[in-house]
């Protein structure tokens, strides 16, 4: 099932994997976002908690119309927020990740 921004973004999606991004058959490709934990949702503002859900959101949204217009494999990693801008996160999961894709697509705001 799809979502409703699934379907909308989805148009724009196909353009950009046929168009923009040149995705070659057989490239690997990671979506990555960081979530917020319940521990969060009872400390952080309801703005930046709001702002996560979106991307978390988004991420699913691109990773389910990517999936759907290409047979490249392609993966949806949460990580956990460093709430620390530029700060790259301690997960030894998401560098082994990272360097076993091709394409990286990033919904977080660690990334420079």
């Amino acid at each position: 099932m799809s979502s409703s921004l699934t379907k909308t973004i989805k148009p724009v999606i196909k353009k950009l994997v046929e168009e923009s991004w040149l995705i070659r058959e057989g490239e690997r490709i990671l979506i990555v976002s960081d979530f917020p934990s319940g521990k969060d949702f009872s400390s952080k503002p309801a703005e930046l908690i709001e702002s996560m859900v979106n991307r978390n959101i988004l991420a699913k949204s691109i990773h389910d119309s990517i999936t759907d217009l290409i047979p490249n494999s392609v993966e949806l990693y949460f990580m956990e927020p460093t709430y620390e801008h530029w700060k790259n996160p301690e997960d030894k999961i998401l560098k082994e990740k990272i360097e076993s894709s091709n394409i990286v697509f990033t919904l977080t705001e660690y990334f420079d």
